[in-house]
């Protein structure tokens, strides 16, 4: 039998059978006893492989930082003896690894796999919740691992999400490309006197990080969160992400 840990207030989905009935009347709110099970977090990570993924960062592939992400949070998340699962996907799932304490469990995020190969296709955002769900019915973290810098991307995400965010903590977590952004561009502007290339492209650029603050907002409405990093702390953030998640029941 688990082993009985502490008393929290009670959230969706926890069972009921858990209910504390003195401990709520004394608050005058629904209380649940919580057990080592549900001490110990279940941490579910989602790689996308489509399009979006296509390409290099630096001299290296994205999808290889996405890849060395998913490995690095596993390796936190054993050492905090919580279990991790992950699935990578496009229009369908291509790989699952179901729940494990073992990080030997994860030597299959091979970059050389089949299953874990960027497709030249558009993700379907909708199995998220599916996929999720289907590995674990209780509340878990969630970290879905994607290039969030598309407004084409972060429309089907906020379409698809709703629901994963009312069950589980979400975590959408992006690398940015330091040469892509606004502040880089003008770093590297050789002239005070812009060409029409220069000022369109800076103008799109700004149209981008507007897209992307109004994409924060709504992820955060909806109960998730959003995070970005540049590639030189890429997974130094990761490991803070999963230690903050740990201790957090909302982001």
């Amino acid at each position: 039998n688990d082993q009985f840990h502490s008393v929290r207030k009670y959230q969706y989905p926890d069972s009921i059978r858990h209910i504390d009935q003195k401990k709520s009347a004394r608050y005058q709110t629904l209380m649940t006893r919580i057990y080592d099970s549900y001490h110990n977090h279940h941490l579910i990570i989602g790689c996308d492989l489509g399009r979006s993924m296509m390409g290099d960062i630096g001299n290296s592939r994205k999808k290889d930082f996405y890849l060395s992400a998913a490995l690095h949070l596993a390796e936190n998340a054993v050492s905090a003896k919580d279990m991790v699962s992950f699935f990578a996907f496009h229009q369908t799932v291509t790989m699952t690894l179901p729940k494990s304490h073992r990080i030997e469990h994860f030597a299959l995020l091979d970059p050389n796999s089949e299953a874990l190969q960027v497709k030249p296709i558009e993700s379907n955002y909708e199995i998220l919740t599916q996929s999720v769900n289907s590995i674990s019915k209780q509340r878990s973290i969630v970290v879905i691992l994607c290039d969030l810098t598309r407004p084409s991307v972060q429309e089907s995400l906020i379409s698809s999400i709703g629901h994963l965010c009312r069950k589980h903590l979400v975590v959408l977590m992006s690398v940015v490309d330091k040469e892509v952004t606004v502040e880089d561009k003008l770093r590297t502007l050789s002239s005070s006197k812009l060409t029409d290339e220069q000022y369109s492209d800076l103008l799109y650029g700004y149209w981008l990080e507007d897209s992307f603050q109004l994409f924060e907002q709504r992820v955060a409405q909806l109960g998730g969160g959003v995070i970005t990093a540049p590639e030189r702390h890429w997974l130094d953030m990761t490991t803070k992400m999963y230690h903050l998640l740990r201790t957090s029941l909302r982001l």
